[in-house]
């Protein structure tokens, strides 16, 4: 799998909206920082209420880290996605059925249902949304 498959995939997901998008560059832009949504808010130019419901969609999706300092929680960029560009993984790979993006079996967001089949997500908000209502995505697909 090529890094930029990963990266498409997951921008489909995360990065509908300009606000999203906004985020996730802040966030990105420097890895090692830290940031509040009033910050973010401030910098982008973006409503801070905004800002935060992004940040809570990416703190479910395991793509930040929530750090609570003294100064109120802050939010630093730590994909849980990165075992989707390692190649060779000993698992098989599966498309995750919420979003469509090829996940392996080093994720650590899956399910084993009632009757035994194996879904595979790539972040624990798609692994949510799927335990929500299952019936909507249909058969588990085939591990290749």
């Amino acid at each position: 799998m090529q890094l930029y498959d990963v990266h498409s995939r997951f921008a489909q997901v995360h990065l509908r909206t300009s606000a999203e998008q906004a985020v996730y560059f802040t966030l990105v832009a420097q890895l090692a920082e830290s940031w509040s949504a009033v910050e973010i808010a401030a910098l982008k130019d973006l409503d801070v209420g905004t800002v935060q419901a992004v940040l809570d969609r990416y703190a479910d999706a395991s793509v930040v880290d929530v750090v609570d300092s003294a100064i109120g929680l802050r939010y630093r960029w730590c994909s849980d996605l990165s075992y989707l560009a390692t190649e060779g993984s000993a698992g098989g790979t599966m498309i995750d059925p919420v979003c469509g993006m090829t996940t392996d079996g080093e994720t650590p967001h899956w399910l084993e249902d009632g009757a035994g089949r194996l879904w595979l997500f790539c972040s624990s908000l798609c692994e949510a949304t799927f335990r929500a209502n299952p019936h909507d995505h249909g058969p588990a697909p085939e591990m290749r």
